[in-house]
């Protein structure tokens, strides 16, 4: 009688997953915490930004002066974004981080604006795409010439209009918020010494695989910052630094993700 050897058992191992929503909002929260100090300069830096620039927007309306003081704010906004993404991701590495960081140097602002234009027009896209093809198929097909025409048309025709553009439009928005999504870790690649175009690649490349997990992370930034503004505005305080340091968080762990597959 012939005794087979003993045959191996395969064991499956669940793939772990690369970050946690809840575990990310912990380390936003403890970050904050022990960096309170700092963190807390930054939110009011960006605040009272945001807060000029509204007032000059009331004061200065339709006038010269309020267009270019306008301008100026938005600059002093984005320049601060970027520094608090970089403040962030430092903080979350734990390395050392100042308040003179919410100041980013050229190379890495100019890189991380052009970034986030070219983000904005690829989101734009399908959505420019998308009046045109209600347009093109609503004047070829004879649905709207006009709209006296359109209102004097069948109930028929005003169903399949309707009907096409709200899967016209449903469409759009759907690949718009993937493009958005797809690109929403561009700027952290910059700072990580990315360059413009390189820094789309490597958001799409994080992102790849992710899209529920992080569609999950950025509605429970939505709902914690909801709650927060819920709370007289007060609550931002504390939602909006949570917030940021657990993106930054969450950035980091798909980048190491990345460079241990490599």
């Amino acid at each position: 009688m012939q005794i087979r050897p003993p045959q191996p058992r395969f064991r499956h191992k669940t793939m772990k997953q690369p970050f946690a929503i809840k575990e990310s909002l912990r380390v936003g929260w403890r970050t904050m915490r022990t960096h309170s100090a700092l963190v807390f300069q930054v939110v009011l830096t960006m605040f009272a930004l945001q807060v000029a620039y509204e007032v000059v927007n009331k004061v200065l309306a339709d006038s010269a002066l309020g267009v270019v003081a306008a301008f100026v704010f938005t600059l002093l906004m984005i320049v601060a974004g970027v520094g608090s993404a970089i403040i962030s991701l430092k903080l979350v590495r734990k390395e050392a981080a100042q308040y003179r960081d919410i100041i980013p140097s050229q190379k890495i602002l100019m890189r991380s604006v052009v970034s986030g234009l070219l983000a904005a027009l690829l989101v734009l896209l399908p959505l420019v795409v998308a009046v045109l093809v209600v347009v093109l198929v609503g004047v070829s097909s004879g649905i709207a010439p006009t709209f006296s025409e359109w209102a004097r048309s069948p109930v028929q025709e005003h169903i399949f209009a309707a009907a096409l553009f709200a899967v016209v439009v449903a469409s759009a928005l759907v690949c718009a918020g993937y493009i958005m999504l797809r690109y929403s870790l561009a700027r952290f690649a910059v700072i990580d010494g990315a360059r413009i175009v390189e820094s789309l690649r490597t958001s799409a490349a994080l992102v790849r695989g992710q899209v529920w997990r992080l569609l999950g992370f950025f509605a429970a930034l939505a709902l914690l910052n909801i709650a927060g503004a819920l709370f007289f505005l007060v609550g931002l305080l504390i939602t909006v630094p949570v917030s940021m340091l657990a993106y930054a968080h969450v950035y980091n762990q798909l980048q190491a993700r990345v460079e241990k597959a490599r």
